[in-house]
């Protein structure tokens, strides 16, 4: 018996090939995942091939975005597409910040009062660093 990770997810489609009728065992329709897609967070959907060739595009698809010039020299550099965040792109990169590997960001924050701004920023215990910020 092995216990199905809550980390893992799966969709609609995998798990249709793979529902049990009464009486069936699950080692007789065990599939093997043709592509996963691993999120930021540490969960895990796994896709048939099917799926995977749909989804694949659109990963490949988000641009990338380059820092250069920045006072801080640690923020230079080339931002890759992590995910959306308040609807919008957001961009990350891994570097070094004091001596200690840093995860870059650049995203845009809503307030409550509905005003918007673009940051560059990392998160260190817990707490981000901003570096830069501009209005949206």
């Amino acid at each position: 018996y092995i216990e199905w990770s809550e980390r893992v997810f799966c969709t609609d489609n995998f798990v249709r090939t793979i529902k049990l009728e009464p009486n069936d065992h699950l080692d007789d329709f065990m599939r093997i995942p043709d592509c996963f897609v691993r999120f930021p967070c540490g969960a895990i959907l796994l896709l048939s091939d099917r799926e995977a060739d749909q989804i694949l595009p659109l990963f490949r698809s988000r641009g990338t975005v380059t820092v250069k010039g920045a006072g801080t020299e640690a923020i230079n550099g080339i931002y890759y597409f992590a995910r959306k965040f308040h609807g919008v792109d957001l961009y990350k990169k891994i570097g070094t910040w004091k001596g200690e590997k840093a995860s870059f960001r650049i995203f845009r924050w809503s307030f409550s009062n509905k005003v918007q701004e673009w940051y560059i920023s990392i998160i260190k215990e817990g707490k981000y660093v901003k570096f830069y910020s501009t209005s949206a």
